[in-house]
């Protein structure tokens, strides 16, 4: 891939398919490795499901633009809408607990894409968001990573 490609989307839940699918061929031919393609189209589902449920009052789809690039052997995506502002990349309370009882439903999304984005970058831009998650590929994972493909022998749960 030379330089960054893009794609719109209709933004509609039927197009995190068409999403993910991009993006696999597009880490795949670039050479990204499993790991890193992985986390990053977790990320982008996350990012952009949330945009479509949340981001607007009309029930109507709105446009979502993907922009992909591969950087220093990992992936950068940019997604941008015209949804209302929201900046996932502002810290926020961690909504897992130390135990179940204290452990409050959602926000794990925003825990999984702060988690395993090496850069989460966000800025207003004529009224659009615009959300960058790096993913550099051989950094250290989280204890949340995959193991990789039919190996659960270094799988290990918490």
């Amino acid at each position: 891939m030379d330089g960054p490609t893009s794609r719109s989307f209709a933004g509609t839940i039927g197009d995190l398919r068409r999403m993910s699918e991009w993006l696999q061929g597009l880490t795949a031919a670039a050479g990204v490795d499993a790991d890193t393609a992985w986390q990053a189209e977790l990320c982008l589902n996350e990012a952009a499901s949330n945009v479509i449920m949340y981001a607007h009052d009309d029930g109507a789809p709105h446009p979502i633009t993907i922009d992909i690039e591969t950087v220093e052997r990992g992936v950068q995506i940019t997604i941008t809408d015209d949804g209302r502002p929201f900046n996932p990349a502002e810290p926020g309370v961690s909504p897992v607990g130390r135990t179940i009882e204290e452990t409050t439903p959602g926000g794990l999304g925003l825990h999984l894409i702060r988690s395993f984005a090496s850069e989460v970058r966000y800025r207003r831009d004529a009224n659009r968001n615009v959300l960058i998650l790096k993913f550099a590929a051989n950094r250290t994972r989280s204890s949340a990573s995959v193991p990789p493909e039919n190996d659960l022998s270094t799988f290990r749960p918490h």
